[in-house]
């Protein structure tokens, strides 16, 4: 709030179900968006108008880097991540088969419900067993790897403009938190953000 950056919550979802629908109202209004994140869920939102950046990398991710990643398309992501998995968001995938053998099985059936169909006639006896035994466990993966992308959001996108940055405000938070450093940069912020926000806004965000 200090910042003057809009900030999105709704009560029992997480950040991103609200990242996908907002990436689903931008593209189908014609827009392009950029969602700054790590987490490999929303790259089943990647798209000719949808990107990833990642922000300490400095680079970003797309469906060209998407292939060369992991081998899918974005529509397969949802059922690559249903196979392989994802500690991260205690998502269990199919035990033993990993980013390699998903990706394999999607290139040659397509979709999970195809690779689970044609179990039977997978080359390798242990696949062939997890994939046999690993269906419910597989829909529950897929299940909760798909992101919503429905949320009830109305973003105003004029209020959502960068700033005003309320410095005062800015500089009682980075006293109480220790945060010098962080003190100069954002009362740099300030000087400049009247005059380029998007520089401005850049410029704080840099490692």
């Amino acid at each position: 709030d200090a910042l003057g950056i809009l900030t999105l919550a709704i009560e029992n979802y997480e950040a991103d179900d609200i990242l996908a629908t907002l990436a689903k109202q931008v593209e189908a209004a014609g827009g392009d968006c950029v969602l700054v994140t790590k987490d490999k869920d929303c790259r089943q939102l990647l798209s000719n108008h949808v990107r990833i950046y990642d922000i300490r990398e400095n680079q970003f991710f797309d469906t060209a880097a998407l292939q060369l990643k992991w081998g899918i398309r974005p529509d397969q992501v949802v059922d690559f991540q249903a196979i392989v998995g994802d500690k991260t968001d205690n998502i269990p995938g199919i035990y033993g088969i990993g980013e390699k053998g998903a990706a394999e099985l999607l290139a040659k059936y397509g979709t999970l419900d195809s690779v689970l169909d044609h179990a039977h006639e997978v080359s390798g006896p242990k696949r062939r067993e997890r994939l046999l035994n690993g269906r419910e466990i597989a829909h529950k993966s897929r299940d909760l790897a798909r992101l919503k992308t429905d949320m009830p959001i109305v973003v105003d996108w004029n209020a959502a403009r960068f700033g005003p940055v309320n410095a005062a405000a800015i500089a009682e938070l980075c006293r109480e938190c220790g945060f010098r450093q962080l003190a100069k940069r954002t009362e740099l912020l300030a000087e400049k953000v009247a005059g380029d926000p998007v520089v401005a806004s850049a410029e704080l965000a840099a490692p």
